[in-house]
């Protein structure tokens, strides 16, 4: 993508090529959470990609969700939720936010959206859709229990980042300079047309194939990382949980396919592994990826 949002060229190469995963055959958008520090452009990224394949919403209870899906049911045009902004829904109370948290779910995985309040039952099948979204570090960390416990870590995926004293100095020189403001940069057109393209899905050679799956097991461990504050020590430490590799090794499979089909590689090559150690930087929480 060009831009003119500063400093995060790198996560937006990550989103671009998330995009792409919703065009591999048989396999389902792959979803992730930006997880950085409140003002530092997130919601831009987020939403500033336009295409006929990406719908932006705000509303996401199961009747804003039934009604995106059934707005698109003949066409299934919809490879994609944008919601800018995860923490007003994860800021909502316990049982908001687990039926919010089960229809993304289902949304995402089955493509099944259900209504269901005592009074009616209706549901909508439409084909699964990938979720990008965002979320300050304090919100996200709250529910880390519960996104571990619903399994939502391998299907969301948190991609964690914050800015260095040298780039925030940068920053503020531009906002001094009136290159960044409070309003919406040009928007970006991914791919017009797009909808309409078939593709045939890049091989994975070999060599390459036993590298992911040594990444894998890497990507598991951060999968499965959780702060808590230790008592004793006064300070925040980590813990990991158990994570199979096993999701890990088809996410990074897919990410590696998805960026051999953006630069149109029939194969992935060691250009598609270099983008999989540039994403796996993001993925690990204790150790957040400095832009």
């Amino acid at each position: 993508m060009t831009n003119n949002i500063f400093h995060v060229e790198p996560l937006e190469e990550i989103i671009d090529t998330i995009f792409w995963t919703a065009w591999i055959p048989r396999e389902n958008p792959l979803s992730v959470i930006i997880v950085g520090p409140s003002g530092c452009g997130k919601s831009m990224i987020v939403c500033r990609v336009k295409s006929i394949a990406f719908c932006r919403t705000d509303s996401i209870s199961s009747q804003g969700l039934y009604d995106i899906a059934k707005s698109d049911e003949a066409n299934q045009h919809i490879k994609f939720l944008l919601i800018p902004d995860f923490n007003p829904t994860l800021s909502r109370k316990a049982s908001t936010v687990d039926a919010t948290l089960a229809n993304l779910l289902s949304f995402t995985s089955d493509g099944v959206v259900r209504i269901d309040d005592g009074r009616r039952d209706k549901q909508c099948k439409h084909s699964p859709v990938g979720l990008i979204t965002a979320s300050t570090p304090e919100i996200y960390r709250k529910h880390a229990k519960k996104w571990y416990n619903l399994g939502l870590r391998r299907r969301i995926i948190p991609l964690f980042f914050h800015y260095s004293f040298a780039t925030l100095d940068s920053l503020q020189n531009n906002v001094k300079h009136n290159k960044i403001h409070t309003s919406l940069p040009a928007p970006i057109e991914f791919q017009e047309g797009i909808e309409k393209m078939t593709f045939q899905c890049p091989s994975i050679p070999a060599e390459i194939e036993n590298d992911i799956q040594r990444m894998s097991v890497k990507l598991a461990e951060y999968l499965g990382k959780d702060a808590y504050y230790n008592d004793s020590t006064k300070k925040l430490e980590w813990s990991i949980k158990e994570f199979l590799p096993l999701t890990p090794q088809l996410i990074l499979r897919n990410l590696a396919r998805a960026n051999a089909l953006k630069h149109k590689r029939e194969a992935v090559s060691d250009e598609d592994y270099q983008f999989l150690l540039r994403f796996i930087e993001f993925c690990d929480p204790a150790n957040p990826r400095k832009l």
